[in-house]
C-alpha cells in the first residue's frame, strides 16, 4: 500500500479499489478549516479515480477520531473586525465538504475508534457507514459552549433518529456510546476494539468487489430521494437504472447467472 506525502494534517494511502485517509492533527484531531480543505480534496481525487471505489476515513489508532472545531480559530472569527463574513466562509467551507462527501460515487466509511464529538460527529455523520469500537464516544456537545452544529447535523440527524431525538441529543450535548447510537441508526456497526479496523476494511473489500456503475446508481440514487423532490428523484433513478442495466458489468452478471458461476466484475481482483 502505497502512501501519500501531499497534506499536512491527513495521511492518505492506497492504490487499489479501497483508499484510507487518517485525520493527523494531534493530540485530537481539531478540525481547522485548512484540514477540512485537504479533506475535501481527498474525496474529490478519490471520486476522480476510476480504481477507487472505497473510502475509509478513520482517526488515530485506537485513539481519538475527532475532538471537533477548533475553537481557537472560532474565537478569532468572533474577534475579527469582519466576524460575519469570516462565520459565513468557515459555513460554506464545511458545507462545500459534507456536500463532496455526500454526492461522491465513493462509498466513505468512518472508522471511529475512539471520541468524536462535535465537528467530529457531524463528519462522522455525513459518512456513508459508521464502524465503531464498542468503547467510542460520539456526541454533539456545542450546546454547552453557546453554540450548536452548524454543519450538517441539525439537518441529517433528524432523519437518521426522529425529530424529538434529535432534539434531545442536540440540547444537553450528552455524549453517547457506540452501542447507543446504533440503536437509533447512527452508527452501522459495533466492534470489538481491535476489531474495528479490520471490519471496516472487510466490508470495504466487499463493496470493492461489486460493480462500480451499481454500486455509484445506489448511492446517488439514496442521495437524490433525500435531496430532491420525489419526481426529480424519480427521474433520476430511471436514468442510473438505464445507465446500469446496460453496462457491461450488468451484462456479465446476467451472464454469469444463466452460466452458473460467479460474475467477475473486475474490481478489487
Amino acid at each position: 500500500m502505497s502512501h501519500d506525502d501531499t497534506y499536512q494534517y491527513l495521511d492518505y494511502e492506497g492504490d487499489g479499489p479501497v483508499r484510507t485517509v487518517r485525520i493527523d492533527n494531534p493530540p485530537v484531531n481539531l478540525l481547522t478549516s485548512d484540514l477540512k480543505a485537504e479533506l475535501f480534496d481527498v474525496v474529490e481525487r478519490t471520486e476522480a479515480d476510476p480504481e477507487a471505489q472505497c473510502l475509509l476515513l478513520r482517526g488515530q489508532e485506537r485513539g481519538t477520531f475527532s475532538g471537533g472545531r477548533d475553537l481557537n480559530e472560532s474565537r478569532s472569527w468572533i474577534e475579527s473586525a469582519e466576524t460575519e463574513a469570516e462565520i459565513e466562509a468557515a459555513w460554506n467551507r464545511g458545507r462545500d465538504l459534507i456536500e463532496e462527501m455526500m454526492t461522491s460515487s465513493t462509498v466513505i466509511v468512518a472508522v471511529v475508534e475512539g471520541v468524536a464529538v462535535g465537528g467530529g460527529a457531524e463528519l462522522l455523520l455525513h459518512c456513508d457507514v459508521v464502524f465503531a469500537s464498542a468503547d467510542a464516544e460520539i456526541g454533539f456537545p456545542e450546546i454547552k459552549r453557546g453554540l450548536f452544529p452548524g454543519t450538517g447535523a441539525i439537518e441529517l440527524l433528524p432523519e437518521l433518529v426522529g425529530r424529538r431525538k434529535a432534539l434531545e441529543i442536540l440540547l444537553t450535548g450528552e455524549v453517547y456510546s457506540s452501542s447507543e447510537l446504533a440503536d437509533l441508526g447512527v452508527v452501522t456497526q459495533v466492534c470489538e476494539p481491535s476489531d474495528t479496523y479490520a471490519a471496516a476494511t472487510a466490508f470495504a473489500e466487499t463493496v470493492a468487489r461489486r460493480p462500480a456503475p451499481a454500486v455509484a446508481a445506489i448511492k446517488r440514487t439514496l442521495e437524490a430521494y433525500r435531496t430532491e423532490s420525489k419526481e426529480r428523484a424519480r427521474s433520476r433513478e430511471l436514468a442510473l437504472f438505464k445507465q446500469v442495466f446496460t453496462s457491461p458489468e450488468a451484462s456479465e452478471g446476467v451472464r454469469a447467472f444463466f452460466e452458473d458461476r460467479e460474475p467477475d466484475f473486475g474490481a478489487g481482483e
